[in-house]
């Protein structure tokens, strides 16, 4: 089983707690970089990956 591309293990973490874009902004900080980040344009940076670690009590490298 290889690594997960980040994105897609973040879409995984979203569908599986049933969560929206909407609940991502106190992690990106604006809703057009967690629309770029879903989409695909945007990469998840360090910092970001660590708050989702956090709110998804899952390991950081999941998302980098």
């Amino acid at each position: 089983m290889g690594h997960a591309d980040p994105v897609e293990a973040l879409r995984n973490h979203i569908e599986r707690r049933h969560l929206g874009q909407r609940d991502l902004i106190p992690v990106f900080g604006a809703s057009s970089v967690v629309s770029g980040v879903l989409s695909g344009k945007r990469s998840i940076g360090k910092s970001h990956a660590r708050k989702l670690a956090e709110l998804f009590r899952a390991p950081i490298s999941l998302f980098i």
